[in-house]
């Protein structure tokens, strides 16, 4: 297990013995060995969102390597935490508020939260 996690065998000791001084490098290093880390990373390399007025949702894609994951947010989250009105589109309050919805995404995604179908949906109770 040392040579695959590249740690020195007395490091790996220490790990197995439960030792509170081993840094957190070594630890994930040998997590990552025994398939214990999760690696996946959600991008958004170009959003091209969009409304869609019959799921009340606005709609963009993410990617995980070669894979598209479709995401979204609710409109009651976008009225609920972004201050959607009457006044204002959906897909713009979106957009003045990407950086943060895309880091909530991202979050969901690390945690594993898909919906039936394999997309990820942001709602209210996300928050």
């Amino acid at each position: 297990m040392a040579a695959l996690a590249g740690i020195s065998a007395p490091s790996v000791s220490h790990f197995e013995n439960g030792d509170k001084d081993i840094q957190l490098s070594t630890a994930l290093s040998i997590l990552s060995v025994l398939g214990m880390t999760d690696d996946r990373i959600l991008q958004f390399k170009t959003l091209d969102a969009y409304y869609h007025p019959d799921k009340m949702a606005v709609f963009f894609k993410g990617h995980e390597g070669d894979k598209v994951v479709l995401c979204g947010i609710s409109k009651e989250a976008l009225q609920d935490h972004f201050g959607l009105m009457a006044s204002k589109k959906p897909l713009q309050v979106f957009k003045t508020n990407e950086q943060l919805i895309l880091s909530i995404a991202k979050k969901k995604f690390s945690l594993g939260v898909f919906e039936l179908d394999g997309s990820l949906l942001i709602k209210t109770e996300d928050f």
